[in-house]
Parts: structure tokens; sequence; C-alpha cells
């Protein structure tokens, strides 16, 4: 899973910032590929997953905006399952 060829097969389709050496990564060709500017420095995102309980409740409440569309109550939702996280670390 982390030889160059597994992972170039990843980067060619998301374009998310990859650190095994040998993959070739080119300009921001992707909605994630501008984060590999920051990826790895002092300006990278701690991003939450690390602390969620539930991996399901996050399925369902992005999966309930794709069936209604409601953007409101994707923030409102959103915020429901993140502050707990936010507030331990």
């Amino acid at each position: 899973m982390t030889t160059p060829a597994a992972m170039q097969k990843y980067y060619n389709v998301d374009g998310s910032p990859v650190a095994v050496k040998g993959v070739k990564q080119k300009g921001f060709d992707s909605q994630l590929g501008g984060l590999s500017t920051l990826a790895f420095t002092d300006h990278d995102m701690v991003w939450l997953a690390q602390d969620w309980t539930s991996e399901n409740d996050f399925f369902n409440l992005t999966a309930s905006y794709l069936m209604t569309g409601n953007k409101q109550q994707m923030v409102n939702d959103m915020n429901t399952f993140f502050n707990p996280m936010k507030a331990s670390n």
C-alpha cells in the first residue's frame, strides 16, 4: 500500500498530498491539490477525524445533505458533530 506505484494510483485519482518518495505530483490539478503547499509545514491542518466517535454519524449527516441540499442544516449538523471534538483539543 505504501509503495510509490500504489500511492501514485491514489494521487492520480484525487491529488491528495503524498509523503511517499517517488510519487510524481504535479500542480493543483484537483480540489485537494492546493493542500500540498501546506502539508508537512507549520501551516498544516489538524484533522479532527482522530477524535471521531462515530464514522456512521458523519456519514449520516453528509448523506442527509446530499438528499436535502439544505446547506444551513449541514452547517448546523457539522457544528454539532465537531464542536465536542474541538472543545477537547
